[in-house]
């Protein structure tokens, strides 16, 4: 029921509680790499005491690339995060 402003889109996007880490190739993890953007954070500096509710509300852009699911149906799937 709430209209959206011209060019915003909502994305839910399900995350990895626990993965706040790095992956193995050294890059930034998609859940610390959201985190930080909301937080307008640089990912590549230590996080000390994330509050959840502090990111309530809060938004970022994310670039968005379609792939295929496994039935042939096509998704959105996030690729990257930015501060506003």
């Amino acid at each position: 029921g709430t209209e959206q402003k011209a060019g915003d889109r909502k994305f839910w996007e399900f995350l990895s509680t626990t993965a706040l880490g790095f992956r193995g190739d050294g890059k930034p993890s998609k859940t610390r790499t959201c985190i930080c953007a909301l937080m307008g954070a640089d990912p590549q500096n230590e996080l000390k005491g994330i509050k959840i509710d502090e990111l309530i509300g809060k938004s970022c852009k994310v670039m968005l690339e379609v792939k295929m699911k496994k039935d042939g149906d096509k998704k959105n799937a996030a690729i990257k995060y930015s501060s506003l």
